[in-house]
Formats: structure tokens, C-alpha cells, sequence
């Protein structure tokens, strides 16, 4: 691991993150003439904000493509499986989907 010009402030960067901090107020902090931008790359590259990536979906429902899912013809004609439509509610649901969304009540609280 290469040396940094912020390692001796590790420490102070990372309380300063927990107590949410922004960039700029931590340049405050620290004096020097430093760059906004190589303090963010810095904490994004050690992850000092958000050591878990995805933290707070964790205890979000998969969306398990319940009963009320169809799939639906794309502009070719063919059906693909990023084509979903939610019957119950009549919305569109998006390829990217990977949990239950907001409206729907397969999520439940946590949807």
C-alpha cells in the first residue's frame, strides 16, 4: 500500500466521517492547502465513510417476482426477462430491479 499525504490523519478522517463531516469541513480541519478532491478519492479509496458497501439495503426483500410479475414483449416482439410489469399495481418495473420496490406490497415494511 502506497503512502498518502493523509495517512497521518487517518484517524482524524475517519472520526470526522463517523460524526458526518462533510469534504469540505474536513479541509477546514486539516489547514494546509490540500485539494477537495484527493481527500474524497482518499476516503473512497479506504472506505473511511461507508466501510460496508450496499450497508443499508441489507435488510431490504429480494424482489422474488411474485405472482402478480409478468413479463412482457419488448419492441422486437420477444419477451425478455429485464421486461417486467407488476399486475396488482399496474407499474412498469425497472431491468435494474434487484429488491421489492417502494409501491409494492410483497416489500412489506422494509420494501
Amino acid at each position: 500500500m502506497g503512502r498518502s499525504m493523509f495517512d497521518p490523519y487517518r484517524e482524524d478522517i475517519k472520526r470526522w466521517c463517523e460524526d458526518g463531516l462533510t469534504c469540505t469541513q474536513m479541509l477546514e480541519k486539516l489547514g494546509g492547502g490540500y485539494l477537495r478532491a484527493s481527500l474524497y478519492e482518499y476516503i473512497r479509496r479506504y472506505e473511511l465513510r461507508y466501510p460496508k458497501k450496499y450497508e443499508k439495503c441489507q435488510d431490504r426483500n429480494k424482489c422474488d417476482e411474485c405472482e402478480f410479475c409478468r413479463e412482457f414483449r419488448n419492441w422486437k416482439g420477444t419477451f425478455d426477462k429485464s421486461n417486467r410489469i407488476c399486475t396488482k399495481a399496474w407499474q412498469v418495473i425497472s431491468y435494474g430491479v434487484i429488491y421489492c420496490p417502494t409501491w409494492c406490497e410483497k416489500g412489506g415494511e422494509n420494501g
